[in-house]
């Protein structure tokens, strides 16, 4: 079973280490956004064995659960 992140990178995650992190992750998920305007990341099915260790990665600032959010004016 995998569930949808949202997995941010460290500021000093260099493009060779998010590509090598990435080649990981879709042997056993799927990527769905990548996102670069404001931090580095992306969304991502990501299988539950996986979230752990990804967690703990050196690279990764920080990894949460994908959903919808909305506000009211």
């Amino acid at each position: 079973m995998s569930g949808r992140y949202i997995i941010v990178f460290k500021d000093k995650a260099t493009r060779a280490e998010i590509e090598q992190f990435i080649d990981h992750l879709i042997a056993e998920g799927k990527i769905h956004a990548h996102y670069d305007a404001l931090f580095k990341g992306f969304s991502a099915s990501v299988p539950d064995n996986l979230v752990s260790l990804f967690a703990v990665d050196r690279i990764i600032d920080f990894i949460e659960p994908d959903g919808i959010v909305t506000t009211q004016v």
